[in-house]
């Protein structure tokens, strides 16, 4: 959800680790990696199931 929001806003990495910080102190506890080589293997991980593409005729508009 965090990366989904990230991306929707366009969060630098640095944002995305504040905004990881904010979510940790809230919870109480690490809910969320602090760091972008954390982040970054979770996303690589995780991508193909939250970005899909779908294609579309031009022409037609059929997928």
């Amino acid at each position: 959800m965090a990366m989904s929001f990230a991306i929707a806003h366009g969060l630098t990495w640095s944002a995305l680790g504040d905004l990881a910080k904010l979510v940790n102190s809230i919870a109480g506890m690490e809910v969320l990696p602090r760091s972008e080589y954390m982040f970054r293997k979770l996303w690589s991980a995780q991508k193909e199931d939250v970005v899909r593409y779908w294609y579309r005729c031009e022409q037609c508009g059929d997928g």
